[in-house]
């Protein structure tokens, strides 16, 4: 049975039902603001204009970040259609790439197939891994491209073939067109610790130069192109994109030191024994060099992003690899009785997700589920975790199966809640189809207030207009546009002037959209005896 792990039939078997698992109801909630809805509109305009090199959102200029995910996603709908779904394909293919790396550089850190193909299967079951491929952002991107250039650099120092070289700078450059500079700092760190550890010598050869021309091309083509039109655009990127984001308190993502230290144990929760064991396991040979690179690499990751100002915790998703490899060794090092307390602990946690799932509608009656589907998962769960425990004397694969459990529990598990309660997961999708369900309001112009609201925009399929009354989403950078047409859409209420613009507006039948806020009530005022009907979708308000 222990050979199953390292069969080729059943690894195919793993990757399919995983991707098609990933598929199951992937367009069946509503995109989530602010970033996901952000992601999807952008590429929806690309995908309508045809400008692939230009992002732009609402009508104006995005250059926050480099193109490729927009340009992912657009072809994402050109392939399924403008919808949820071909918004977020393109990131379920991109876990199956990452399985497949984790299992190679496993291979190549590990020398061990069971244990490399054990370490792939407890990467599907890591929470961090799973939230950055629901929901659409350069983050899986990202991380598919961090993996392709650590594999490409241990395949270069284990074969010598020079391919892989350039293909190691190739990835460089494809992570500068997904996140920019600050994507760089996983390779590095993966490539500095890696020479050090374990004393290869970094030589520099004619390959080697052509390899940083390569990487230099790919980086700095899409911001040479844009200077042509705007030639203040690579100081633009490098200073305001760059280093204020890691200086300042940009897009309200401001966290302490701590954030890190806190949350990452939470989004690796099954595993998080495991790696601790592993990474302070005194019994370990001092000359355990790659436990050595594996446990340096995760807390210099940690630490680093640490010390930035903005912090989300899918900055740090990278750190999934190192995950998923020491808790790989940790299991192989367990006692008999161990590994039993672990495999229970990890059963017990598909278990009580599903419980939980269940009772949360009895909590708080806000929230609804298919029921049905429920019981089954948590029945179909519950015989798997027993065939398993019952049925599998071999603590690696044990592990193996309980970890795709786990993984499975948490994809159809939060698709059950996600397609039933789309507003509390902060989408609004509710809230346009009631617009377009009325004839009297489907044709209304759409007027937002005091946020930016893409997904209106996405699924409405016309412009909106967004009235300014200082949140730090409506605040748009308009230096590139080459015209003041979009000033027809965005109203700054906090301008006398423009308050006639306003007044123009709500004389003629719209739809006004307002978010549940207590910072709104001083704004509210200027819609007050308007005679507007209002329909409240909780977080959201609808007059007209």
């Amino acid at each position: 049975m222990t050979n199953l792990l390292i069969n080729r039939y059943f690894i195919l078997i793993v990757l399919s039902v995983v991707f098609l698992s990933s598929l199951i109801g992937l367009g069946s909630w509503g995109l989530t603001e602010t970033s996901e809805s952000r992601y999807a509109q952008i590429g929806k305009e690309m995908a309508i204009s045809g400008d692939y090199l230009n992002p732009t959102l609402l009508g104006v200029y995005h250059y926050h970040k480099p193109p490729l995910t927009y340009q992912i996603t657009a072809l994402g709908y050109k392939l399924f259609g403008f919808n949820e779904f071909g918004a977020r394909f393109f990131m379920q293919l991109a876990l199956i790439i990452q399985l497949i790396l984790v299992f190679k550089i496993a291979r190549l850190l590990l020398y061990d197939r069971e244990k490399a193909m054990l370490a792939s299967l407890i990467y599907f079951s890591i929470p961090l891994v799973l939230i950055s491929v629901r929901n659409l952002t350069t983050d899986a991107y990202l991380n598919t491209t961090v993996l392709f250039s650590i594999f490409f650099w241990l395949r270069l120092k284990h074969s010598k073939n020079i391919v892989w070289l350039y293909l190691f700078y190739a990835s460089l450059g494809i992570i500068m067109n997904i996140k920019g500079p600050v994507g760089l700092l996983f390779p590095i760190i993966f490539l500095v610790s890696h020479a050090i550890i374990f004393k290869i010598k970094i030589k520099f050869s004619f390959h080697s130069v052509l390899g940083l021309l390569i990487f230099l091309g790919l980086s700095a083509a899409w911001v040479l192109i844009l200077i042509k039109d705007h030639p203040n655009m690579l100081e633009y990127f490098l200073d305001e994109q760059i280093l204020r984001r890691i200086k300042s308190k940009s897009y309200n993502r401001s966290k302490p030191f701590w954030f890190y230290l806190v949350l990452l144990p939470l989004s690796i929760l099954p595993w998080l024994w495991p790696l601790i064991k592993s990474a302070f396991n005194k019994s370990r040979p001092k000359a355990d060099k790659t436990r050595s690179l594996l446990v340096i690499n995760l807390l210099l990751i940690v630490l680093i992003f640490s010390l930035f100002s903005t912090k989300l915790i899918l900055y740090i998703l990278p750190v999934s690899l190192f995950v998923s490899l020491l808790a790989a060794e940790s299991i192989d090092e367990m006692t008999a009785a161990e590994s039993r307390l672990n495999s229970i602990i990890l059963s017990s946690l598909s278990i009580i997700l599903l419980i939980i799932l269940m009772i949360l509608p009895i909590i708080d009656s806000k929230y609804s589920l298919n029921y049905w589907l429920v019981w089954a998962l948590l029945i179909g769960t519950a015989i798997s975790i027993y065939l398993i425990q019952n049925k599998s004397t071999d603590k690696t694969l044990r592990f193996g199966g309980l970890s795709i459990i786990f993984g499975l529990v948490m994809l159809f598990g939060s698709t059950l809640f996600f397609q039933k309660n789309d507003l509390y997961i902060n989408s609004i999708k509710r809230v346009t189809s009631f617009i377009e369900s009325r004839d009297d309001l489907r044709h209304r112009p759409v007027i937002v207030h005091n946020y930016l609201l893409p997904s209106t925009s996405f699924y409405l399929n016309k412009p909106i207009t967004t009235l300014n009354f200082g949140h730090n989403t409506v605040q748009r950078d308009t230096r590139f546009q080459g015209d003041d047409n979009w000033e027809k859409y965005m109203v700054d209420i906090q301008n006398e002037n423009e308050l006639k613009t306003l007044d123009s507006l709500l004389n003629e039948p719209v739809v006004l959209l307002v978010r549940r806020r207590g910072d709104n009530i001083e704004s509210l005022r200027l819609f007050e005896n308007r005679g507007l009907q209002m329909v409240d979708f909780d977080k959201w308000l609808v007059f007209y």
